[in-house]
């Protein structure tokens, strides 16, 4: 009999929202769940690392977020890494300054 392989799923938590928002999916995932559907059964899942940094908006967008964090954080064997975002001041091709967030401290360990 040979051992299942072993796999660690890292996953993006802001690229995510966007892909399934963008799709028109629900953006509201069951993070376990999506990755043992990713490793199928021939594969065992060791961990899940999630990141991801709570975006600008106002005071029930952030509960609802804080609620989403929350419910990741029950999912077995995941290491929730929360990064934030810097404002920063960017200028686009015809000139004009715009407010742009660049995500800090989600770097893999």
């Amino acid at each position: 009999m040979t051992s299942a392989k072993r796999v660690i799923v890292f996953v993006d938590g802001n690229n995510l929202y966007h892909l399934l928002k963008g799709a028109g999916y629900k953006t509201w995932v069951d993070i376990g769940s999506m990755c043992s559907r990713i490793c199928g059964s021939e594969r065992e899942l060791k961990r899940i690392y999630y990141y991801n940094a709570p975006p600008p908006g106002g005071r029930s967008f952030t509960e609802k977020q804080n609620e989403y964090y929350a419910q990741v954080q029950k999912t077995p064997n995941l290491i929730f890494q929360r990064g934030w975002l810097r404002p920063t001041m960017k200028t686009d091709d015809d000139g004009k300054s715009y407010l742009s967030y660049v995500e800090k401290a989600l770097t893999p360990h």
